[in-house]
């Protein structure tokens, strides 16, 4: 048993309770409901600076439900906000970077995902998203042969097919190869 005493802030609690709720609702994939729990997180925590770490988390929740929901420009907006956070958490930070990298991706966004996958990537080389494991590392690094591949980098772009697929490394670096590579890798993540 173990005493505990101070002031409590309820206001914390609701927080920390609505943010916990929303990756509770968007791991279950009710994103609707993930997105209300956040935006009511993120309203809550902009009462006082106090809850600045609190409104990054719930921003980031917020950025990827809506990622989710295809709204890739708001995903954006509050994936953003939530790194310019003074009191950001590592991963908090790490979630916020790879859902950008997703999120530019499909803004067609390709030297932004690049940038921001090799972030997370360097940061955590063996990455996971722990409220969608099928987000992970080897899936930013098909977004970044993609995105090297869109801008016309195709050496860059065999050597992420190279690191995700050791076996079958080297890749070819002819386009047309390399495209049907990266689309069969699609399929198999």
């Amino acid at each position: 048993e173990v005493q505990l005493s101070g002031s409590g802030d309820e206001t914390i609690l609701k927080i920390i309770n609505l943010i916990q709720s929303g990756w509770q609702l968007f791991t279950a994939r009710n994103y609707d409901g993930a997105l209300v729990k956040f935006d009511s997180a993120v309203t809550l925590a902009r009462t006082n600076t106090i809850y600045d770490s609190l409104q990054a988390s719930a921003e980031c929740g917020r950025g990827w439900t809506r990622a989710y929901r295809r709204e890739f420009s708001l995903a954006k907006n509050d994936l953003l906000n939530s790194l310019a956070h003074q009191s950001i958490s590592q991963n908090v930070k790490l979630n916020s970077k790879a859902g950008l990298s997703l999120v530019h991706h499909a803004l067609n966004e390709f030297s932004a995902a690049i940038q921001r996958a090799l972030e997370v990537l360097n940061e955590n080389a063996n990455y996971v998203f722990e409220y969608d494991n099928r987000v992970y590392h080897k899936r930013l690094r098909l977004v970044l042969a993609q995105s090297y591949y869109t801008l016309g980098d195709f050496q860059n772009a065999a050597k992420q097919l190279d690191i995700i697929d050791p076996a079958g490394a080297p890749h070819s670096t002819d386009p047309v190869v390399l495209l049907k590579q990266i689309q069969d890798m699609w399929s198999r993540l």
